[in-house]
């Protein structure tokens, strides 16, 4: 029943059908529209004493109450994750490639992630550095070590860029702390051993 009863008298009542229902006890469908089935802005529509909806692009179901699942379908690739919406999807993609599919290469290079190099060559899903001479790593920004077996008697080295300059202990000299005198043994840092500089 679709209504208010009201006793009208010793065993007697009265019923006051909400729109689109009537007879004794609101039985009756006048309007199976009246009531707005239809969720989601569907349009309802009668059709012999009943209703149909029409629903709008994105939602399906008798009373279109079901939001479509767009995703289904797995339009989102190289790793992109599809997000539903109503009537659409959104791809969140992966590191390296953009669009609404996540279907286009990123170009990395764009953000300018190489610090010290030459140049940024864009490849598929990733980017390369070409670095300048003393520099390596993915971006270019570890210095290399060029005091590797350098410096000779003791000397400490400094490490520069592409360079090297060693401190010498008294009585040596030059780029690699060779002695200052002739003909003596010189000690290479690195290895220990015995080089003769005359």
């Amino acid at each position: 029943m679709v209504g208010t009863c009201v006793n009208a008298a010793p065993d007697n009542y009265t019923c006051r059908c909400a729109e689109g229902f009537s007879g004794t006890n609101c039985d009756i469908v006048d309007n199976p529209c009246a009531s707005s089935p239809c969720l989601n802005q569907g349009t309802c529509s009668e059709i012999n004493n009943t209703f149909i909806c029409t629903c709008l692009p994105g939602w399906t179901g008798n009373r279109c109450q079901t939001n479509i699942n767009e995703c289904e379908s797995d339009p989102c690739i190289n790793g992109g994750t599809c997000l539903d919406l109503v009537n659409g999807y959104r791809c969140l993609c992966d590191p390296g490639w953009e669009g609404n599919q996540c279907q286009f290469d990123a170009d990395e290079c764009s953000t300018n992630p190489c610090v010290n190099a030459k140049g940024c060559r864009n490849m598929v899903g990733d980017y390369q550095c070409t670095c300048l001479a003393g520099w390596s790593g993915k971006n270019c920004d570890q210095n290399l070590n060029d005091c590797l077996g350098q410096c000779l008697n003791g000397a400490t080295c400094i490490d520069l860029v592409n360079d090297y300059h060693c401190a010498c202990l008294p009585g040596f000299t030059g780029r690699d702390a060779r002695p200052i005198s002739t003909s003596v043994p010189a000690i290479r840092a690195s290895t220990g051993e015995n080089v003769w500089i005359s």
